[in-house]
Formats: structure tokens, C-alpha cells, sequence
């Protein structure tokens, strides 16, 4: 793992996805600086939800593939930011209004050094159909880096 001297994150692991990335907001370091760090040091790909779309494709990611939001893999870090306690399954008929984070989709990137033309995550996904889960779409962007 990376770490700047304000505190800001980058990981890569053995086979070049690039996990971690966290910026500090007290940190004089760009997010952009993070993924050139990572992509100097081997980091190839990468999965992030569809809202981060736009800052990855501006950063020469372009995405492969993607799934649909799914309850059963929502972080601890995503339950946390909506308040919902152990235990507590009321959240999952909660639509996007009534969550402080929203559900979004997964999109998987892999690095080309080039601007994407799917400018909008809505775009790439009518383009590109949806697989069937988070494991289908991470093993298509894989195929399409070997």
C-alpha cells in the first residue's frame, strides 16, 4: 500500500487491480496523482461504482464491463454511511432518495491511457449488457487484459 504523506491511499495487488484509493481531503495530492502512482507501480484495473465514472475514464481508464447494484455485497463502509445498524434488513427497500448513498452499479476498468467514449455511465451501460454478477463482470475485464 501507498501512502502520501497527507495520508492519501493507492494499493495494487499481485495481478495489477488497484484497490484502495482514498483520497484525504486535507491532502495536497489529486486523485489523479493517486491512479498515475498506482499505474506506475503495475495497477492495470480496477471496479468502482458507476458514480465514479467520469474521474476514472478522465484518468485513462476504459470500462470493460459491469453489474447490477447488489444488496448482498453492500460494504460495511456503504451500511455505515446510511446508519443501518447490524442486523437491520429495513434498508433494502429503501429506494435512492431515502439513502444518504446511493446504490449504484459496478463498472470494471481496465487502463488504456486513453479518455473513453462513453462519457456518462448510462451510456456504457446501454451499450454494453449488464452480467450477471460482480464475478461475471470482474473474470470479462480480466479476459480482456490477458
Amino acid at each position: 500500500m501507498h501512502v502520501t504523506e497527507g495520508g492519501s491511499t493507492v494499493a495494487i495487488t499481485a495481478d495489477g487491480d488497484i484497490i484502495s484509493v482514498c483520497k484525504n481531503p486535507s491532502d495536497r495530492v489529486r486523485g489523479s496523482d493517486l491512479l498515475k502512482l498506482a499505474v506506475d507501480n503495475g495497477g492495470v484495473k480496477l471496479d468502482s461504482y458507476s458514480g465514479n465514472h467520469e474521474f476514472y475514464i478522465n484518468n485513462g481508464f476504459e470500462p470493460v464491463s459491469w453489474c447490477r447494484w447488489s444488496d448482498d455485497y453492500a460494504s460495511d463502509d456503504w451500511k455505515r454511511a446510511n446508519n443501518i445498524k447490524d442486523g437491520d434488513n429495513s434498508w433494502r427497500q429503501k429506494s435512492n432518495a431515502e439513502l444518504h448513498v446511493k446504490k449504484e452499479n459496478i463498472i470494471f476498468y481496465k487502463y488504456t491511457g486513453k479518455k473513453s467514449k462513453y462519457l456518462e455511465p448510462g451510456d456504457f451501460e446501454n451499450a454494453v449488457p449488464a452480467a450477471k454478477d460482480y464475478d461475471a463482470a470482474k473474470a470479462e475485464r480480466d479476459k480482456s487484459i490477458e
